[in-house]
């Protein structure tokens, strides 16, 4: 059951990808109510309940890059701020049970420990819950998702209220104004105010400019893209990026 169940949620999980890709505005109800909905879960042969969290991930993430419709966004944020806060009270659960028992067990053993001491082993001990990494990566995403669809509610569909957003502080306001312009057809306008996400610190702002330029045929971003690829061609944190910018060079090279 669970190795069905596996191939299932991987289904979803493509079917999502391929949808935020592609940017289908007809897809984001449905996408909307797959993430909002419980995700699947399975007892395995130890009678532990492990949660798949990733196919309500995907769902979300692809439903928070393409949303503009500010009702929809509101109507996910409500849904996105309970599973934060229910996921940060199972984690806070798991790491508090867990430091009881080191601590029991400390004071058995007449041994006493640093606070650094003891929260590094509480992380370390609460990995082994069957759902603790899984729920800390999802609230971790959720957090992002929930700062696009707060963007959506304020831009709506306003592809100068996103541009002005693109030299934000706030990471996931530059990439969820990224992938907003380059879902409009409108990235070609912006090459100037687009530069500095190029260089962007954080990996998944510059992945956002690799979808949003697949949406363009403008061969004035090549000389951008290049410089990018000569400053940080061979940096391990952006070699996924640095892959498509590659791609993308090629493709705009050969049309």
């Amino acid at each position: 059951r669970l190795a069905d169940r596996g191939q299932e949620i991987s289904i979803v999980m493509k079917a999502a990808e391929a949808l935020a890709i592609l940017g289908d505005p007809k897809s984001i109800p449905y996408l909307l109510k797959g993430a909002m909905e419980t995700p699947p879960s399975e007892y395995n042969v130890y009678n532990e309940r492990i949660v798949f969290y990733e196919s309500v991930v995907w769902q979300a993430d692809a439903f928070s890059r393409m949303v503009s419709d500010p009702a929809q966004a509101q109507q996910f944020t409500r849904y996105a701020e309970k599973f934060i806060a229910d996921g940060e009270r199972y984690i806070a659960g798991v790491e508090n049970r867990v430091k009881a028992a080191l601590e029991k067990e400390a004071r058995d053993e007449g041994r006493e420990e640093t606070a650094e001491e003891l929260d590094r082993k509480v992380k370390a001990q609460a990995r082994l819950d069957v759902n603790y990494d899984s729920t800390v990566r999802s609230v971790e995403m959720f957090k992002r998702f929930l700062g696009r669809a707060k963007l959506a509610q304020e831009c709506g569909n306003d592809m100068s209220c996103y541009a002005g957003k693109l030299s934000d502080k706030e990471a996931v306001n530059v990439e969820k104004s990224v992938y907003m312009l380059g879902y409009s057809g409108s990235l070609h306008h912006y090459k100037e105010q687009l530069k500095p996400a190029f260089n962007h610190t954080e990996p998944w702002v510059r992945e956002a400019l690799t979808v949003a330029l697949l949406k363009t045929e403008d061969k004035g971003f090549i000389p951008i893209i290049e410089e990018v690829l000569r400053v940080d061609g061979d940096k391990v944190e952006h070699a996924l990026a640095m892959r498509e910018f590659r791609a993308i060079v090629s493709y705009l090279s050969s049309i």
